[in-house]
């Protein structure tokens, strides 16, 4: 399943959305004739489990849509642009400030709904200090994945933690390890277009 997930997402062969589809597939056999997990008489739960967290995370982004749609009509960018100019016109300052909100952001909502709402909020901000949108998204990325490692809302944590059946005491200190690994990471990709960019440029994309 990883397989088909991640390689038919990262080879282009489909989206995300289609990549689930052909796992979901793949899980039926799977799960009644190898695994022998899935049962018809549980079948009905987790299917109802599964559309009851896909719709908590639609009304989530619907939410988050119709919020940042409103940031725009009232032109908070605008105004968050002219806060940050009069603190600072230093970009490595400025790319700093974009770190910690969206590090706060990742801590208190999932990624999706991050991006939805944040993004067209800064987005004026970032290209009016020279920030290429490729490099931008990544910056939006790398920050936004730790925020769901960090409590308190640390949804890939906590699925991780189901997943392992491990306690949250048990795993903190491995996620703080990592934490602090991938805060280099996070720098470079920050204060290194390069590192965001080479791969669009060899490809043509920018």
């Amino acid at each position: 399943m990883p397989l088909i997930i991640l390689g038919g997402i990262y080879s282009g062969a489909t989206t995300p959305t289609e990549a689930a589809a052909v796992a979901t597939v793949y899980c039926f056999p799977v799960g009644f004739l190898i695994y022998k997990g899935l049962k018809p008489k549980n079948t009905f739960q987790i299917t109802k489990d599964s559309a009851v967290s896909a719709g908590t995370i639609m009304v989530m982004i619907m939410c988050s849509m119709m919020l940042s749609q409103t940031y725009v009509r009232l032109q908070v960018p605008q105004a968050i642009m002219g806060s940050i100019f009069g603190i600072t016109q230093n970009k490595f300052l400025i790319l700093l400030l974009i770190n910690a909100l969206l590090l706060f952001v990742g801590m208190i909502v999932n990624d999706t709904t991050g991006i939805i709402l944040v993004a067209p909020l800064l987005q004026p901000l970032a290209m009016s200090i020279g920030i290429h949108p490729v490099h931008y998204a990544a910056i939006f990325g790398v920050n936004l994945g730790i925020g769901c490692l960090t409590p308190p809302y640390a949804s890939l944590l906590y699925l991780g933690m189901r997943v392992g059946k491990v306690e949250f005491s048990d795993i903190l200190p491995y996620v703080c390890l990592f934490l602090l690994g991938y805060l280099p990471v996070m720098l470079a990709t920050t204060y290194w277009p390069a590192l965001s960019l080479f791969l669009p440029r060899v490809f043509g994309y920018v």
